[in-house]
């Protein structure tokens, strides 16, 4: 079971404690790796994990992650926010922005539950953000 592993990281953090916090996430990552699609662990587990591996620095781990969650709830607007910040953290601002575009586009249609809508202003946010770093790396 990875949640005791996400559990004590999510301890560890609470302590400031980082150092000790991320093994404990890469062994949750392990877990979720290894689990078969059948029987994932739980969605929120996973998110939670996604968002502490962030907090330790290994954005490329939790963005792989929150992509594989994006997959499963491509209504979930918060973890498509998570899916551009992880991109934008691991210097993939092309990805980061291309994912908000998506994201936008996808808020602002009539599909979109209503209570998503409210991550608009953060998916604004970490566009321009996104596209500010592109036009940058364009020079």
């Amino acid at each position: 079971l990875a949640e005791p592993y996400v559990t004590l990281a999510s301890v560890r953090l609470s302590q400031e404690r980082p150092d000790e916090a991320q093994p404990l996430l890469q062994s949750a990552v392990a877990i979720f790796a290894a689990a078969n699609d059948a029987s994932p662990p739980p969605f929120d587990v996973r998110l939670a994990c996604a968002k502490m591996l962030m907090e330790v620095e290994s954005a490329a781990d939790a963005l792989e992650l929150l992509q594989g969650l994006r997959l499963e709830h491509d209504d979930a607007l918060e973890v498509w926010y998570l899916v551009c910040c992880a991109a934008l953290q691991s210097g993939e601002a092309a990805l980061a922005r291309a994912e908000a575009t998506a994201a936008l586009a996808f808020a602002h249609s009539e599909v979109c539950p209503p209570d998503e809508t409210e991550w608009i202003p953060s998916l604004t946010e970490v566009h321009e953000e996104a596209s500010a770093q592109c036009a940058a790396e364009r020079g």
